[in-house]
């Protein structure tokens, strides 16, 4: 944290200075988890090998392990890893490998110091800072009032995140994310969506909603174009 804070403070006052705050404030986040659960577990270890008194909390560990829940899933437990995680009702061994997906996107970012072509949305602790994050930077870049922003929505057809990737082009006044699910219906394929193509900026859009294929409950949506428009713009309001 004190070499991406060092590395970061200069790139704090560019235009896209609060994407960098967002950055930090995840790794801040994730770091703090992280060493709640590397402290716990190190404290259980001790205490199963006895060189420690088994605590209250180390017995509720231990049979969160047993169990495969997350630390901290039932209230009554005094140990938990849920109160510096993200909100998630997966079992113990799916969470820690959602714990490593967003480790590898952070770490990435942070490495590079490069805004991701394409971020996964979930994979935040605080997804809505990001979303807060591009009303600034777009305010900055325009010279415009941040209360006077808000966010569309347009579905490209870029259908997985690695198509961001290589495109290597950012949107206007905007970004990318994925990682979003749709509960119940779907968004139409590459095929079904070539009637309803349009284009928002430099950026290829289509599709609509339909219903959802047997047996499907969830479905992934493509990738998404989060762009930034300002509600005193002409246009926008004869729409």
């Amino acid at each position: 944290m004190i070499e991406l804070s060092d590395r970061s403070v200069q790139r704090l006052l560019d235009p896209d200075g609060p994407y960098f705050v967002v950055l930090i404030q995840e790794c801040t986040r994730l770091n703090a988890l992280i060493s709640e659960i590397s402290s716990s577990l190190d404290e259980l270890q001790k205490g199963l090998n006895g060189q420690l008194n088994m605590s209250q909390g180390m017995e509720d560990m231990s049979e969160c392990l047993e169990i495969n829940q997350v630390p901290g899933r039932n209230p009554f437990h005094v140990c938990s890893w849920e109160r510096l995680a993200w909100a998630s009702r997966k079992s113990l061994s799916s969470w820690f490998a959602d714990l490593l997906l967003r480790k590898a996107q952070l770490s990435e970012w942070a490495r590079s110091l490069a805004l991701p072509y394409s971020i996964w949305l979930p994979g935040l602790i605080n997804p809505t800072a990001l979303l807060t994050a591009i009303k600034q930077v777009t305010a900055r870049k325009r010279k415009l009032p941040l209360d006077s922003m808000s966010m569309d929505t347009h579905v490209t057809r870029m259908y997985r995140a690695a198509d961001a990737l290589m495109h290597a082009t950012y949107p206007e006044d905007g970004i990318f994310v994925h990682g979003l699910l749709m509960e119940g219906a779907r968004w139409t394929d590459e095929e079904e969506s070539s009637d309803h193509v349009y284009t928002v900026g430099s950026t290829v859009c289509a599709g609509h909603l339909t219903d959802s294929r047997l047996k499907q409950l969830l479905t992934p949506m493509p990738v998404i174009y989060v762009k930034v428009t300002d509600d005193n713009d002409d246009d926008r309001t004869s729409r």
